[in-house]
């Protein structure tokens, strides 16, 4: 089971009309690569209404380029240019962040044959010095992405784009969002997303949320895993329910508010079976997934089997951090109990846990923990006093990846050129 995060473009066009609140993006960084001077910077991208600029004050080097106009219609407009470096083997950016702060850092690269040459481009990401991932555009025709969450010990970020072999880097956006310090800690280490999914039958993604009235077109990828692990990604999208269908009009209710821009892909197995709830459930912790998230739950159809959801990575010696999101969505009956342990890798991870009612309950890892093999098993399994079979809600899974060397370089601080 391949577990990189290459993505395959699925375009499906939807619309929707809603009138919701603005979120703050303090401290945000948004930037549209390679948009041309002559164009409006920043301004609202028209799907999330997260503020984008302009990279041109973050970076000295590299040159403007624009994807096929055939294709232009596909993206949104933050994803329809973007910045390539023929020159040099290390060109970046030098971005000014809160030192000592956890960050989300996430790059979309979408190629989309902008130079006509249609050879799908590789090399690698760096920040600082450090080696971050590497971008391998081959096999996925539309684009990837790279994220992770990191704490800078500088009020100074540089990720830079370093060429390996005969193809060119390049960039399309740079987003950078502080987060809270009291989630996401390591022992040691930055946290590398593998994955991040809410368990629901209904094809729908949660992303940002921050309009007045939008209407929509959404685009997106396809995590590239087994069946059984096919998630979909949304380069530009609301933090709404959608319908997977074309050309549909959708009324929304009431905004959903997704904390932190983070990406949430529906997931769901044919031996499961959904729960949902219409009523509010309270997000309200350190790690504030979005109430979205947490209204569908999955669980075990047969009700004496556990829940198991594996997945595994060619790096046998990789370490995850696990977070998982739970609550109970249903009104139970007055000798209803739901009650479960949670083994990871055939090794107790959490016992006796009740998901409180219509609140999230979180679940963290406290160290990292590896994988026999590469091969993972996270599962559910109903105590013997329990009347009802596990659910879960949501659940983020995250690989430790360590920065040996400083980020910046004391004498300019600068390290991608």
């Amino acid at each position: 089971m391949d577990s990189s995060l290459g993505l395959r473009l699925v375009t499906i066009t939807l619309a929707f009309i809603h009138i919701g609140h603005a979120q703050d993006q303090k401290g945000f960084i948004s930037l549209d690569c390679g948009l041309p001077a002559n164009e409006l910077s920043p301004y609202s991208e028209t799907y999330t209404r997260l503020s984008f600029s302009s990279d041109e004050n973050f970076i000295q080097s590299g040159k403007i380029g624009r994807i096929q106009a055939n294709r232009e219609s596909k993206f949104g407009k933050p994803y329809r240019t973007l910045r390539y470096f023929p020159n040099g083997t290390r060109n970046g950016y030098n971005l000014s962040v809160e030192k000592g702060r956890n960050h989300l850092i996430r790059a979309y690269f979408i190629y989309a044959n902008y130079d006509g040459f249609d050879i799908n481009p590789m090399f690698d990401l760096y920040l600082g010095p450090n080696l971050w991932d590497t971008i391998d555009l081959q096999g996925q025709v539309n684009g990837t992405r790279a994220e992770m969450l990191h704490i800078p010990i500088s009020n100074s970020l540089q990720i830079c784009l370093v060429k390996t072999g005969t193809t060119t880097p390049f960039i399309s956006t740079l987003e950078i969002q502080p987060m809270g310090n009291d989630s996401y800690i390591t022992d040691s280490g930055s946290l590398k997303l593998f994955f991040r999914r809410y368990f629901s039958a209904s094809k729908n993604f949660i992303r940002y949320l921050n309009f007045n009235r939008i209407l929509s077109l959404f685009f997106f990828f396809s995590l590239s895993l087994s069946p059984m692990f096919r998630l979909l990604y949304c380069v530009s999208c609301g933090s709404v329910h959608l319908s997977f269908a074309a050309n549909l009009l959708t009324p929304l209710p009431k905004p959903i508010f997704n904390v932190y821009d983070r990406v949430w892909d529906s997931y769901f197995r044919n031996k499961w079976t959904q729960i949902s709830t219409t009523l509010q459930v309270n997000n309200s912790n350190n790690y504030s997934p979005p109430k979205a998230a947490l209204t569908t739950a999955a669980t075990s159809t047969n009700a004496y089997a556990p829940l198991t959801i594996k997945w595994n990575l060619s790096n046998v010696f990789s370490q995850y951090y696990l977070y998982t999101h739970f609550a109970e969505i249903q009104e139970l009956q007055t000798n209803d109990t739901r009650e479960f342990n949670l083994n990871w890798n055939g090794n107790h991870y959490y016992d006796l846990l009740v998901p409180p009612k219509f609140k999230v309950f979180t679940v963290f890892s406290e160290s990292g923990g590896s994988c026999k093999g590469g091969e993972c098993s996270f599962q559910l399994t109903r105590t013997n006093r329990s009347t009802l079979p596990p659910l879960v809600n949501a659940l983020e899974v995250f690989t430790v990846i360590h920065f040996p060397q400083p980020e910046t370089n004391e004498t300019d601080g600068m390290l991608c050129t």
